[in-house]
């Protein structure tokens, strides 16, 4: 592994640190011992949404608006995060009979397959390479839009998602990535 990450920071130049907004500071609260959480530390709906509106929160607030340069791995994480909600939020509306909503407009396995497993040579053709967009026209062949476009409203639907679950918990303040 270690050769092979090796390679890949050599073909890509990545021996720099990325730029992050010093202004920001975070602090890590590691619910479920000692320090209790908003909802509660006991499993339930509330704690398991909770976790969920920290995910989306944690993309939102610490790798969007911390690190300052456009990366693609911004969309890596909120796309990941996005598409395994689609398939989770069903389930928790079904079980707690909660109306929580995210668009599956922005449903694609292959998109997410590249996303997760880093396969872009195999998801673009040559000829499909756009070398001035941060995912070389991945983005343009799954969705026919530009990477910034998409990434934009991914995250909208992460953000509107935040609210619904801060709504749901009666927590506005908790609600920290959305723009209410």
């Amino acid at each position: 592994m270690s050769v092979i990450g090796g390679k890949y920071i050599k073909l890509f130049d990545a021996t720099k640190e990325y730029p992050v907004d010093t202004s920001m500071k975070y602090d890590v609260c590691d619910y479920g011992g000692f320090v209790k959480s908003l909802v509660g530390n006991a499993f339930s709906d509330k704690f398991v949404l909770f976790s969920v509106l920290c995910q989306i929160n944690f993309i939102i607030c610490c790798v969007d608006s911390w690190v300052r340069e456009e990366i693609s791995t911004k969309m890596r994480f909120a796309y990941l995060l996005y598409y395994s909600l689609l398939h989770i939020i069903p389930q928790i509306n079904l079980k707690w009979n909660t109306n929580l909503v995210i668009n599956s407009k922005w449903e694609s396995w292959q998109f997410r397959n590249a996303m997760a497993h880093y396969k872009l040579g195999i998801a673009l053709k040559d000829k499909e390479l756009l070398s001035e967009d941060k995912l070389f026209g991945l983005t343009h062949k799954y969705f026919e839009l530009d990477y910034l476009t998409v990434k934009k409203e991914i995250m909208q639907e992460l953000e509107s998602l935040a609210c619904q679950i801060g709504d749901y918990l009666k927590l506005k303040d908790a609600v920290i990535g959305a723009k209410r």
